[in-house]
């Protein structure tokens, strides 16, 4: 009888334990998923101010993409308090690589398609 009631109370236990730990797990991706939310909606705010800035002064337009890779890499050091001159100027040239990047693999492409 006890043994019963002793496995009784440990199964109870566990799968108590077993819920907490998927609720856990899933407010951790929940997190996530908003800050990577939020990240793309800055993007999306600064591509439009900036395309709109393109479309008067002429220029190019990079991809959405980096813009969403620029504003992660800002909220991940604000999360941390790190957010100072410094990283903003280290984020701003690691942002001006990607650009340099993605506006040198858009000449490659462009020559190559007129090549042809």
């Amino acid at each position: 009888m006890m043994d019963s009631a002793l496995a009784a109370i440990i199964g109870a236990a566990v799968g108590a334990s077993a819920s907490v730990a998927v609720i856990i797990i899933q407010q951790i991706y929940q997190g996530k998923r908003d800050f990577l939310r939020m990240a793309v909606d800055l993007s999306i705010e600064d591509y439009k101010t900036r395309l709109e800035t393109v479309r008067k002064m002429g220029g190019a337009m990079s991809p959405i993409s980096a813009f969403v890779c620029y504003h992660l890499k800002v909220l991940e050091e604000m999360s941390k308090n790190n957010f100072s001159p410094d990283v903003i100027r280290k984020l701003s040239k690691e942002n001006d690589e990607i650009l340099s990047a993605y506006f040198k693999l858009s000449d490659e492409r462009g020559n190559k398609s007129r090549e042809e």
